[in-house]
């Protein structure tokens, strides 16, 4: 939990070691699932950054590795997630939205995972999510800057509004 609490206040290096750590210890007690968790939570550090390196890659491989061997669970809709998100950076709409809606049939899915991917879902479709609540928007709000991490730009000449250098 201090990991990502880190992570989301943007203190990246400290949330990095914190999560690294985490690792080690469960390598060490051969603990196949915390191990998962502390990998994705790496793997959120580099989506937050849109750092999509060879490092990233490696780091994915390894996570999709440990939620294979680990078997049927919650990690299987954080794949799905991570999967969507490579798809939006690459412009593909259709997988994007295709990935989410895999990640929300998981029935072993967090709560947050499932409120935030129908969110994600609405407004692909061209439809506003139904937020009444503070903390449903606080969570979207670190979920998106977490995975999606959108950056917007306008391009006066093309008269046009970016988004993460895509759309």
């Amino acid at each position: 939990p201090q990991a990502l609490l880190k992570m989301n206040l943007g203190f990246y290096d400290e949330s990095r070691r914190l999560l690294l750590e985490i690792v080690r210890k469960a390598r060490q007690y051969n603990d196949s699932y915390h191990e998962a968790w502390g990998i994705h939570g790496l793997l959120l550090i580099f989506l937050s950054r849109r750092n999509f390196s060879a490092q990233y890659q490696q780091t994915k491989n390894e996570f999709f590795d440990l939620v294979q061997k680990i078997g049927k669970g919650p990690l299987i809709s954080k794949i799905n997630l991570i999967m969507a998100v490579e798809a939006y950076n690459k412009g593909d709409i259709t997988n994007t939205s295709y990935q989410l809606q895999l990640a929300q049939k998981n029935p072993r899915a967090s709560f947050a995972d499932s409120f935030v991917t129908s969110a994600w879902l609405a407004t692909l479709n061209g439809k506003s999510p139904k937020l009444s609540e503070e903390w449903q928007l606080g969570l979207l709000k670190r979920f998106t800057r977490c995975y999606f991490a959108p950056t917007a730009k306008l391009l006066i000449e093309e008269k046009l509004l970016t988004i993460s250098d895509v759309y």
